[in-house]
């Protein structure tokens, strides 16, 4: 590690209104170093980020680049000065192809000023094949997967060859397969001697991958250090200021007595969902999880009517129901978290409020009784211990895990009585994972039934009662977490059909 640091950030504060977002936080990066950032969502993670980049300017301290005073007004201003951000969420162009989103605005031209496709690809494909990206740069965006897509967003910042890389969570939407990819682009950007700010909240990571780790907890750095010095308990008491048992009681379910609430026969979907068949009991949490592919967000998406008519029979509480679309789901008491929480699972433009309430407009009279509507978003905001400063904020204002928690709330308020929860806990930090993971628990014991689609094998052998292991399409096996291992899970995600 070199002596000189590449960024040096000393006595940054910044407030949002009335809260002291960061509070005279100094760090600094070197060259060739991955330097990880941890604490909850809310910590001041992505505001120092974003200030770095700058999106936000700053109220009190200075930062340096390469020894020199900076203030960034604008991302393309950072960019230019070779700071890049990778965000968690997706902002790509869909319907264009990965080489035009790796290019956009870096168009190779022809002689006569056009843009040359032909010589587009090529580079696109020799920079892939560089940095050991696997994507066939003439796919289309919108036909790739969702962890496919996030590795077109890393490409395309890495292709700006940025001397400082931030990456936000940038492993949450991937297989295990593809994180280790993932890990590998890093490294090979490290021995490159590219600076990498490195954001999760995956243990794993932070051992394979950091040189150093800081932590934040309510916009302070707590610590700075060597990754050797830190375990799990250290980081966790630091993050969240106490020493917290993430462990959630398991609790055996009565399968000799329990109604089927949800029934599942031979659903199908194209190649994505074959002849799918199961049954979820009143009050059970029931898992389906696998590989990145395997169908069960699919299943999630066919069950809510958004693929329309799929085949098969599916019955509510003994009644067969035709569901065509998320309305009839709804109507039979169906209830969907999406996986993509800033695409379809939040209205950025309406308040806290309106975006739990939402869902059941209805229950408020024809022209909206306002105060029984926050009454009842402020019930949820206390029983799901929503962080935010007021309801009439802006959903976008909150952290990732309290988003989660408004959508939550929107469908547990309208009393829906079969959950499904497609990666719930995807980008939260482990504080908003455990309030979620209880309060799923309390949701099952007052007989609410949950399918929790999930790739986190951890969670699903501590919250889940069982567990369906999804391989190309297809049920493979049915397991239990009193009776199975992380290991069985994993080879029965693996095996052949």
């Amino acid at each position: 590690m070199e002596s000189k640091p590449v960024v040096e950030v000393k006595n940054i504060t910044k407030t949002f209104g009335g809260t002291r977002a960061l509070d005279d936080v100094s760090i600094d990066i070197y060259p060739g170093e991955i330097h990880s950032f941890v604490g909850v969502n809310g910590a001041g993670k992505s505001t120092l980020m974003k200030i770095l980049l700058g999106v936000y300017g700053y109220d009190g301290g200075r930062i340096l680049v390469n020894g020199k005073p900076v203030h960034f007004r604008s991302p393309e201003e950072a960019i230019s000065n070779g700071v890049a951000m990778v965000y968690q969420e997706l902002n790509l162009f869909p319907k264009l192809t990965v080489c035009e989103n790796i290019l956009m605005g870096r168009f190779i031209k022809t002689g006569f000023g056009l843009v040359d496709k032909k010589g587009g690809l090529a580079r696109c494909r020799e920079f892939l094949s560089s940095v050991g990206i696997p994507l066939d740069a003439a796919d289309y965006v919108d036909q790739l997967s969702l962890a496919r897509k996030q590795l077109v967003e890393i490409a395309k910042c890495v292709y700006q060859r940025p001397n400082i890389l931030i990456l936000d969570e940038p492993s949450s939407s991937l297989s295990y397969d593809e994180q280790k990819i993932l890990h590998d682009i890093v490294r090979n950007l490290k021995e490159q001697g590219l600076s990498i700010l490195f954001i999760t909240h995956k243990m794993e990571e932070l051992e394979e991958l950091s040189d150093r780790i800081t932590i934040l907890r309510d916009g302070r750095k707590i610590s700075t250090g060597a990754a050797s010095e830190y375990t799990l308990a250290r980081i966790t008491e630091e993050m969240l200021g106490k020493n917290v048992n993430f462990a959630i009681t398991t609790d055996l379910f009565d399968y000799a007595n329990a109604e089927d609430s949800l029934d599942v026969q031979k659903l199908n979907y194209g190649k994505f969902v074959r002849n799918v068949s199961f049954s979820l009991k009143k009050g059970e949490i029931l898992a389906i999880t696998g590989l990145v592919g395997c169908g069960k967000s699919e299943v999630a998406r066919a069950l809510f009517g958004i693929f329309g008519d799929t085949g098969g029979e599916v019955r509510v509480n003994g009644k067969k129901v035709n569901i065509t679309g998320p309305v009839d789901a709804i109507r039979n008491s169906i209830a969907y978290m999406p996986i993509s929480r800033k695409e379809e699972g939040i209205f950025s433009n309406f308040d806290v409020t309106r975006n739990i309430s939402v869902a059941s407009l209805d229950r408020f009279g024809f022209f909206i009784r306002h105060a029984q509507e926050t009454a009842v978003a402020e019930a949820c905001r206390n029983d799901f211990n929503i962080k935010v400063a007021g309801m009439n904020a802006l959903i976008g204002s909150l952290s990732g895990g309290n988003q989660q928690k408004a959508v939550l709330a929107r469908w547990v308020s309208r009393k829906g009585q079969i959950l499904i929860l497609d990666e719930p806990t995807r980008g939260i930090d482990v504080g908003a994972k455990r309030e979620i993971y209880i309060k799923l628990r309390q949701l099952s014991k007052e007989g609410i039934s949950i399918l929790l689609v999930s790739s986190e094998i951890d969670e699903i052998l501590g919250v889940a009662h069982r567990i369906l292991v999804m391989r190309n399409g297809a049920i493979g096996a049915e397991l239990f977490p009193s009776s199975t291992t992380e290991a069985e899970i994993m080879q029965c995600m693996m095996a052949r059909n």
